[in-house]
């Protein structure tokens, strides 16, 4: 019996040690930046209805900063008006409440040179996108609010 402890832990070590090779290979190679590139792309679309666009993404370790730059939210302007959202630099702040929940707390974020361009024609339509999947009663512009930062700040913009 003691023989198969050892065994075990062991086992856990070199699993642990291997993991933690991993996450240190992922970090360096940029892999999980391009991951969540892509998914910060996907669900900002699908919360926005709109269209993302995104130069670049890094995520700093070990302190959880996200660096953005070139963010670009299209709505549902015309193809010669300026798009809806554009952010030349973000860096937000994060804390994760729960990795296998996914829950995240947005401690600040700075935003360097946010432009946003909302339209109307006479009918009262905007270029504000709905999203497709849309919960009653919660628009772009309520989910837009419920984004809490504890420190918001801007610099330049429009």
């Amino acid at each position: 019996m003691k023989r198969f402890f050892r065994w075990l832990m062991i086992a856990l070590l070199l699993l642990l040690i291997a993991g933690g090779a991993w996450l240190f290979w992922a970090a360096k190679s940029g892999w999980i930046d391009r991951k969540a590139l892509e998914i910060a792309i996907r669900e900002t679309d699908k919360a926005t209805g709109g269209r993302t666009e995104i130069k670049s993404l890094e995520i700093g370790f070990p302190d959880l900063t996200v660096h953005v730059t070139g963010f670009v939210l299209h709505g549902l302007e015309g193809p010669n008006q300026p798009p809806l959202l554009v952010v030349d630099d973000a860096i937000a702040d994060v804390q994760f409440l729960s990795f296998f929940g996914r829950k995240a707390d947005l401690r600040s974020i700075r935003l360097t040179a946010p432009r946003v361009h909302i339209t109307a024609t006479a009918d009262g339509k905007t270029n504000i996108p709905s999203p497709p999947n849309r919960r009653p009663g919660r628009n772009f512009i309520d989910n837009l609010l419920a984004v809490a930062a504890r420190k918001i700040e801007v610099a330049g913009g429009y």
